[in-house]
């Protein structure tokens, strides 16, 4: 289970978001704390080992006729073709931080470019390695045509596509792509730019 309202168990005032702490749901039960009563917050879950999640609304006042059930559906699959500057497939690159699953909407995290800097917050967002190590322990790997898969993606979240490599620097992510799967549902990205390949990492 995971959520911006799932905060690191770290003592004193000070909360913020990490995908290494996330809910626990036991015996198909769980319990969500810290809700406003009208603000509703995605929460977002994943049962990785048969690949089934979902992504919910819920508010402080959700479950106020009783308890919500909340219903997992198989996850959905992306796939897309990593390509060079000069439109040259990229194989052999190690793709564990190509997605992230976005917790809280706001401009990349890192981003330098002042536009977004000054008019909104950064978002909340890990890649699915730091959520789900079952199926992205080692990130997958571009093929020998650039085609790459990314597996086990929670219907309903909302993931980007980051390029990390670029000529601006580590710190300056671009966004090449944003997208939302449905249950089930196999997403084709088409070409991804990787500026600066760095095969291996």
């Amino acid at each position: 289970m995971i959520s911006r309202v799932i905060l690191d168990p770290y003592p004193g005032a000070y909360r913020f978001w990490s995908a290494s702490y996330q809910g626990a749901v036991h015996d198909g039960r769980f319990v969500l704390h810290g809700l406003d009563p009208d603000t509703e917050v995605p929460v977002f879950f994943l049962e990785p080992n048969e690949k089934l999640g979902a992504t919910v609304n819920l508010s402080g006042k959700s479950a106020a006729g009783g308890p919500i059930t909340v219903t997992l559906a198989p996850c959905g699959f992306a796939k897309a073709r990593l390509v060079g500057t000069g439109g040259k497939p990229v194989a052999g690159y190690r793709a564990a931080s190509l997605i992230v699953i976005v917790v809280t909407p706001g401009y990349a995290t890192f981003s330098r470019r002042k536009m977004e800097i000054e008019s909104r917050l950064a978002a909340h967002q890990r890649t699915p390695a730091a959520i789900d190590p079952t199926n992205y322990r080692n990130g997958p790997t571009s093929k020998a045509d650039g085609r790459i898969a990314q597996p086990a993606l929670i219907p309903g979240a909302t993931y980007r596509v980051i390029d990390r490599t670029t000529s601006r620097g580590a710190l300056d992510p671009q966004v090449r792509k944003e997208f939302t799967i449905k249950p089930g549902e196999t997403v084709d990205l088409g070409d991804i730019l990787i500026e600066k390949p760095q095969l291996g990492q």
